[in-house]
């Protein structure tokens, strides 16, 4: 028989949560993350530790015999302005094209990285400030530069570079960046784009200190035509946008597109998901962010497959036709429809270096790489995972199985081990498990102090005082035997605490025989564990 130190009962209940439907997720399963690609792809670069694309961009400066042309919206690292001073003390012509004010506004970065570039962007004005010509709008974007590009007689020595990278530090070693060599043609054009930015497209300037003046048109210098392979934004003219679109319609098999930022209500994301929605494969790069997440989720929803990056700020556009785009531009108003952005074309060869680069990024980078799922149970995730709810993204990491602990019950009988907690209502989000394990001990009753025993009466004759003469009373009768009555104890023992019947066993005794009593002669009884003995 089972003994009562085991009737101290310890039961665990498991809820399965493993089939409850996720909102949109962004989810490392299945995302490889394998070597870190090469930073130098022929024509092409793309950002890294390793500083490729920076130093390749500090030598142009270096080797620079009359002018530097840098456009960025933000310029912040400490080589490339060494080099930059370097230049203006040879006698180098230097012009810069910023967004100063929008930085120095309250456009505050919310990391440290992005902090000490902001920093490093002030004191850079200070420096610079009335060694080069520097122009700014809240509205230039564009990325680029340029080396004695603009002599007309020494175009054989021009060199120029085209970057989604801002000229600063977290762009060229933390963030996902490309940039692309320009030939002689493309250098040409953007000259042209670039002249007329600076001089006609500018709001503020500085010239010798580190004082910004308002500036206004010169109306000396008409936007340049005839540009075939740079395209551009501005308040009037939107060949980027149109380039964009024409790459995305002409596919009938594969887009790669990256892009920093993206808006749902764009003509440009409609395209895409027409292009989705009719079966072609759309490969979609993006920095995780909530201002990006509704177009993301509406391309996922057509069909798109969507790769976020926590620092990617690559923009750039391919189709199986082997043609693509790297831009400075977001895939939004602003930077297809307004601002001042810059774009280049690019086939054979390039276009190729573009496609391996998107791939590389998409696959190989060290960086930590997310897809967007929308329709998922939570047993297909686990580990860290975010997802977008209520116009938030939130942060949670899903185990397997998580186990809770419940207080412990005490039964009121010893047969009635079988006590549940009312257990808590909780979702995913407040127990992050495919499964969770509730753990509660049912502990014995026991007798309380204060009970006192019941006994059954057992009535005895009393005997004469001799067992061979028979008392007869004055009548001349028998005399009725003298009984006396007995109490005595049940087994196991009775108790009464007010109205509640008790019946006690001992912590060796069988319950058996307790069950018995109780079934006999106190059906409402409990049956306690009786510790004093």
């Amino acid at each position: 028989m089972a003994k009562i130190n085991k009737y101290t009962k310890n039961v665990s209940k498991t809820i399965d949560l493993s089939n409850t439907r996720l909102p949109p997720v962004w989810s490392r399963n299945g995302v490889l993350n394998r070597n870190a690609i090469s930073e130098t792809q022929n024509e092409l670069f793309v950002s890294g530790k390793k500083r490729e694309l920076a130093n390749y961009v500090i030598n142009l400066i270096a080797n620079a015999k009359q002018t530097v042309v840098l456009s960025s919206f933000l310029l912040a690292d400490a080589a490339l302005e060494d080099a930059i001073f370097d230049a203006t003390t040879r006698g180098v012509r230097v012009y810069l094209m910023l967004a100063c004010e929008t930085r120095l506004e309250g456009d505050i970065p919310d990391d440290d990285f992005g902090k000490e570039c902001l920093s490093q962007h002030t004191k850079m004005l200070k420096r610079l400030g009335g060694r080069v010509l520097i122009r700014s709008a809240s509205h230039f974007h564009s990325k680029v530069v340029l080396v004695d590009a603009l002599s007309n007689g020494d175009q054989h020595l021009a060199k120029g570079v085209l970057l989604t990278a801002n000229l600063t530090r977290e762009a060229f070693e933390r963030n996902e960046e490309l940039a692309v060599c320009l030939s002689s043609e493309e250098i040409v054009e953007t000259v042209k784009v670039i002249k007329w930015a600076m001089f006609e497209y500018a709001e503020h300037e500085v010239l010798d200190s580190s004082e910004f003046s308002a500036t206004s048109k010169q109306n000396l210098i008409a936007f340049p035509k005839g540009l075939d392979s740079i395209v551009c934004t501005t308040d009037s003219r939107h060949s980027l946008r149109a380039q964009v679109l024409k790459l995305i319609n002409e596919s009938a098999k594969e887009l790669i597109i990256s892009s920093f930022g993206w808006q749902e209500d764009h003509e440009v994301i409609d395209a895409i998901c027409a292009k989705a929605n009719q079966g072609v494969s759309v490969t979609i790069l993006s920095r995780v962010r909530p201002s990006s997440m509704p177009a993301l989720v509406k391309m996922a929803d057509a069909g798109v497959k969507v790769f976020g990056f926590k620092w990617l700020h690559a923009k750039a556009i391919w189709n199986e036709h082997n043609q693509g785009m790297i831009m400075s531009a977001n895939l939004q108003k602003h930077g297809l429809d307004a601002g001042f952005e810059l774009g280049v074309l690019l086939d054979g060869d390039r276009a190729r270096q573009l496609k391996d680069c998107l791939i590389a990024l998409s696959v190989n980078s060290t960086s930590d790489i997310k897809e967007l799922i929308l329709d998922s149970t939570l047993s297909s995730h686990k580990g860290e995972i975010q997802y977008w709810q209520g116009g938030r993204l939130h942060t949670n990491s899903i185990s397997t199985c998580m186990i809770k602990e419940l207080p412990a019950m005490t039964a009121e009988c010893l047969t009635s081990l079988d006590l549940e907690p009312e257990l808590p209502k909780v979702t995913w989000k407040d127990v992050p498990s495919w499964k969770i394990e509730y753990n509660w001990q049912v502990l014995a009753p026991e007798l309380p102090k204060n009970s006192k025993e019941i006994f059954w009466e057992e009535k005895q004759e009393v005997p004469s005082e001799s067992e061979h003469t028979v008392g007869k009373n004055a009548n001349g009768k028998k005399k009725k035997p003298q009984v006396k009555v007995i109490k005595r104890s049940y087994n196991p023992k009775v108790y009464q605490l007010k109205d509640r019947k008790l019946i006690a066993v001992n912590e060796n005794d069988d319950l058996s025989d307790a069950i018995k009593l109780k079934n006999k002669s106190f059906p409402i009884a409990d049956i306690v564990l009786n510790k004093v003995g």
